[in-house]
C-alpha cells in the first residue's frame, strides 16, 4: 500500500514542502488591496462547517480530532484577528502623528514619537505571532479535513495523528492522555464544540485538562442528559459546574461529584448545601469546601471538625463560636501544613491562626504549638507572647522569618538571632545592626 503522499501526487496534483495538498492554498483571501489589511485571516466562517456529523465511516479518534483542530482554528482566528485590529489602530496613530511632525505641526517631541513607533512595532510582532499560530493550526486543520474524506488505507495517517499530534502542534495545544491514545478535544473558551452525545460521552470520560471538561463545550440539551453529567462528574467533580441547573439539584449526582472534587459543593443547588451527609462527604475530600455550605453547617462543630482534619484553613469558615474552641482551632493548627498542599499562596500570607478567637490568640501553649507547626503564626500572637524568648526560639527553628514579628529586645538576642538566620539567611534582615556586624565579624554568618 502507498503513502499518503503517493495518493496526494496521484490524485490531489501533489504537495507543497510543508506536506500541504496543493488545493489548500486556494482558501487565501485575495481581495484584500492594503499591504497589511492583506495579511489579515479574516475568513468566512463557512471555511469551518459543522459537518462531521453528516460524515459516516469516521472512527470517535478521528471525529474527536477534526473537531479539535476545527475549535482550535476558530479560536486562533479570532485572537489573530483581534491582534490585526490593534496593530492596525496602532500604525494609523502613528502614521498620523508622524505626518503632524514631519509638518511641524505636533504638540510632542521626537522621543515621544520614537516611543510611538516602538509601541507600533510591539503591536505588530504580537499579530505576526498570532497569525502564524493560526496558520500553523489551520493547515494542519484543513490537511486532517482533506484526509477524513480519504479512503480507510488514507486515513490511517489521521489515525496515528490522534495518538500524537503534529510536531508543530506541541507548543499551542496542551493536551494531556488518560489512558487514551488520541487527544479528545482541544479546550477552549467563548466556542463550543459539535460533540453529539456519543463523542461528549467519551469526551467526559477522558478529560484532556485538570482543570476542565468537555461538558463545558456543548450544547445546553446534552448538558441535562443526566447519564452523560454523571460520568462526568465521576471523572471530575467540578464539572458539575456546567450541568444543567435541573442537575445540580440532583442528590445522587451531586454526592458522586464532591465525592470526587470537594470544591464541587459551590456548583451545587442552595438546597443541597444544607444537607449535612452530602456536605460531610465535600469537607472530607476538601476542608475548604465549608465555604459553599449553609451557614448552619458552619455551626456543626463535628462537620467542622472534620473540615479543619482535612486542611487547617477550612477554620476560616467556620462560625465564630467555633473559633473560640480551644480543641477544634488546636486540630486547624496541627493540620497547617496540610493546607500547603491546597493553597501554596493562601498559607504564605494568612496563617491558621488568624482566624482563632482574639482569646486563644494570647494563649501560650496554643501559639506554642501553632509556631512550632508554622513559625510565621507568630505575627498573630499578642506583644506578651511575640517578648516570651522560649516561645519565639521555637519559632525560628521552624521558620527563620518569624524574627520579623518578636520583640526588638529578641531582634537583639545573639543566640535567637544566629538560630534564626541559621534556619533562614533571610532572617537576617530582621535582627539589629549590632547583631548582625557582630557575627560577620566572627565569620559566624
Amino acid at each position: 500500500m502507498g503513502s499518503d503522499w503517493d495518493y496526494i501526487n496521484e490524485h490531489m496534483g501533489g504537495h507543497d514542502a510543508d506536506g500541504m495538498p496543493n488545493f489548500v492554498h486556494g482558501f487565501s483571501d485575495e481581495e484584500n488591496q492594503s499591504p497589511y489589511v492583506d495579511k489579515s485571516p479574516r475568513r468566512p466562517v463557512e471555511e469551518f462547517p459543522l459537518w462531521l456529523h453528516d460524515k459516516t465511516g469516521l472512527s470517535i479518534e478521528e471525529q474527536l480530532v477534526l473537531e479539535s483542530l476545527r475549535t482550535l482554528t476558530l479560536l486562533l482566528k479570532d485572537q489573530s484577528d483581534s491582534a490585526f485590529f490593534c496593530f492596525d489602530e496602532e500604525l494609523s496613530f502613528y502614521e498620523f502623528d508622524k505626518a503632524e511632525f514631519e509638518a511641524g505641526q505636533a504638540c510632542f517631541y521626537a522621543d515621544e514619537l520614537v516611543e510611538k513607533k516602538e509601541l507600533m512595532e510591539e503591536k505588530e510582532l504580537a499579530y505576526e505571532i498570532a497569525l502564524d499560530e493560526y496558520t500553523v493550526v489551520k493547515n494542519a486543520y484543513f490537511r486532517a479535513r482533506w484526509l477524513a474524506n480519504q479512503p480507510a488505507e488514507v486515513r490511517i495517517v489521521l489515525n496515528e495523528e490522534a495518538k500524537r499530534p503534529p510536531e508543530e502542534l506541541i507548543d499551542l495545544v496542551k493536551i494531556q492522555v488518560h489512558g487514551s491514545p488520541y487527544p479528545l478535544f482541544v479546550a477552549t473558551t467563548g466556542l463550543s464544540m459539535d460533540l453529539n452525545r456519543e463523542l461528549l460521552l467519551e469526551a467526559v470520560r477522558n478529560p484532556v485538562l485538570s482543570e476542565t471538561t468537555a461538558l463545558n463545550f456543548t450544547n445546553e440539551g446534552l448538558k441535562a442528559d443526566r447519564e452523560l453529567v454523571l460520568e462526568a462528574v465521576r471523572n471530575y467533580g467540578q464539572a458539575l459546574e456546567y450541568a444543567d441547573d435541573t442537575l445540580k439539584a440532583d442528590r445522587e449526582l451531586v454526592l458522586e461529584a464532591v465525592r470526587n472534587s470537594g470544591l464541587a459543593l459551590q456548583f451545587a443547588a442552595d438546597t443541597l448545601k444544607t444537607d449535612r451527609e452530602l456536605v460531610l462527604e465535600a469537607v472530607r475530600n476538601y476542608g475548604q469546601a465549608l465555604e459553599y455550605a449553609d451557614d448552619t453547617l458552619k455551626a456543626d462543630r463535628e462537620l467542622v471538625l472534620e473540615a479543619v482534619r482535612n486542611s487547617g484553613l477550612a477554620l476560616e469558615y467556620a462560625d465564630d463560636t467555633l473559633k473560640a474552641d480551644r480543641e477544634l482551632v488546636l486540630e486547624a493548627v496541627r493540620n497547617s501544613a496540610k493546607s500547603t498542599e491546597f493553597n501554596s499562596y493562601h498559607i504564605e500570607l494568612g496563617r491558621v491562626l488568624q482566624f482563632a478567637s482574639y482569646t486563644l490568640k494570647a494563649d501560650r501553649v496554643m501559639m506554642l504549638e501553632a509556631v512550632r507547626n508554622d513559625g510565621l503564626s507568630l505575627q498573630f500572637g499578642s506583644d506578651a507572647l511575640k517578648a516570651d524568648r522560649e516561645l519565639v526560639l521555637e519559632a525560628v527553628k521552624n521558620d527563620g522569618r518569624a524574627l520579623e514579628f518578636t520583640s526588638d529586645a529578641l531582634q537583639a538576642d545573639r543566640e535567637l538571632v544566629l538560630e534564626a538566620v541559621r534556619n533562614n539567611s533571610w532572617a537576617r534582615q530582621f535582627a539589629s545592626y549590632e547583631v548582625v556586624d557582630d557575627l560577620e565579624m566572627q565569620n559566624l554568618f
